[in-house]
């Protein structure tokens, strides 16, 4: 990665991470990071969201499921990672100049966990979508509606971190 492309992506960064911080500082908007993966838009609660990170090497466990990354180590703390789009679609997230890392935070910084996704798309007002319905999986907790039509669904990662099927990791 060249210099000005390294550059570049910290300054990304640290935008990102200024605006997550002033939203968290915002009660009465209810803000939410907009991810991608597997095809789909998602929203993720700022409250469950430590930090968004390039993807650093990622070490795979011998004998788990093909959707769950491996082991990674962020600035000396070690993490599980799940490839969210492989868990839910079966196609693995590509790992090019797009994709990121979510770590969890918040009351889930303890499972050490952290997911994958394609592509990091900026910070939603919930105020500014239609919800459509209530939660569509176990996991999740609406569907929302975008002026522009974009349709998300609405993460809950402490539904999703107790489902059978994600802590399933054995092959």
């Amino acid at each position: 990665m060249s210099a000005k492309n390294k550059n570049r992506l910290r300054d990304f960064q640290v935008a990102l991470s200024e605006r997550l911080q002033q939203a968290t500082r915002q009660p009465e908007r209810r803000a939410r990071l907009a991810v991608a993966f597997g095809g789909q838009q998602f929203l993720l609660s700022l409250d469950e969201v430590a930090e968004v990170a390039p993807v650093p090497a990622l070490v795979r466990v011998a004998k788990t499921q093909s959707w769950f990354s491996g082991i990674t180590n962020v600035r000396g703390t070690l993490y599980a990672v799940t490839d969210l789009s492989h868990w839910l679609t079966g196609q693995p997230t590509r790992l090019d100049g797009e994709a990121r890392l979510v770590i969890l935070g918040g009351d889930l910084s303890k499972a050490r966990t952290a997911v994958l996704v394609s592509r990091v798309l900026g910070l939603r007002q919930l105020e500014e979508m239609e919800q459509l319905a209530a939660n569509a999986d176990a996991w999740t907790i609406a569907q929302w509606k975008a002026a522009d039509g974009t349709e998300w669904t609405e993460v809950d990662f402490h539904r999703l971190l107790v489902d059978p099927g994600f802590l399933q990791i054995a092959a």
